[in-house]
């Protein structure tokens, strides 16, 4: 699934919110009716494409390659024949795929020696299913254009689910992210104001040290009076020198 959509989340929003509204206005508007050799065609061509590249990196044998090229050059013609002729959309889809599972098989029994029991059923039910689709009468049109609907809307949910779940993921990592950004910012803050304390503890702790130190005998009645003034101490007006100097001393 990871191979299939883009690598950019807003392209696969984009794409498959298209897809999904494209194939409803479609059916509802029976454009897909009107189109749908195109549609088929176009799906089957880009189909071999991708299985093509995909397998021919895989296989080593020249026989096995050799297969796979001729098988997709049928592709390529079966699918540029059911858009031209319109009217047979089962028959060359039929082929498409018979053609697919025949060359499997030859590619496993023959050229690569290999027996694999799940390849080999699957292949069994392309065959079965393509004969199916080239040899019977019924009108299949309906059937198709809700197949081709269903696989559309498929596609186009995968590549918006892929899209948003990559949106999604992004917001959620950004979250611890911008919480770590202010947890961040905010210890410096408490720091600074640690600091703060700090400073004013000092600084109390320093005026309690000079309170001890100073001898208050050796000063001026002015000089004391400025230091109670300092100190906010009140009622100092009528104070003598002594009854000052027990008022600094308390």
């Amino acid at each position: 699934m990871d191979k299939m959509v883009f690598k950019n989340e807003i392209l696969n929003i984009v794409f498959g919110s298209l897809l999904i509204i494209l194939v409803l206005v479609g059916y509802f508007l029976d454009y897909i009716e009107d189109y749908l050799p195109y549609i088929v065609g176009a799906v089957i061509i880009l189909l071999s494409v991708k299985r093509f590249a995909y397998t021919f990196k895989k296989i080593s044998s020249k026989n096995a390659t050799l297969i796979l090229i001729i098988e997709f050059i049928l592709d390529l013609v079966f699918a540029g024949l059911l858009m031209f002729y319109i009217g047979n959309v089962e028959l060359f889809l039929g082929l498409v795929i018979y053609t697919r599972g025949l060359s499997y098989l030859i590619v496993n029994f023959v050229a690569a020696r290999k027996a694999n029991f799940d390849q080999y059923i699957i292949n069994i039910l392309y065959v079965t299913f393509g004969s199916f689709l080239i040899f019977t009468s019924y009108n299949l049109v309906n059937f198709l254009i809700i197949l081709v609907c269903a696989v559309i809307l498929i596609v186009g949910a995968i590549f918006l689910y892929f899209g948003v779940k990559v949106v999604m993921g992004n917001k959620k990592n950004k979250k611890p992210k911008e919480k770590k950004e202010l947890k961040a910012k905010e210890e410096p803050k408490k720091i600074e104001t640690n600091n703060d304390e700090i400073e004013e503890e000092t600084e109390d702790e320093d005026e309690k040290i000079e309170v001890e130190k100073t001898d208050y005998s050796s000063k001026t009645l002015v000089e004391l009076k400025a230091i109670a003034k300092k100190r906010n101490i009140t009622g100092i007006s009528q104070l003598n020198k002594v009854e000052l100097i027990a008022r600094l001393e308390e």
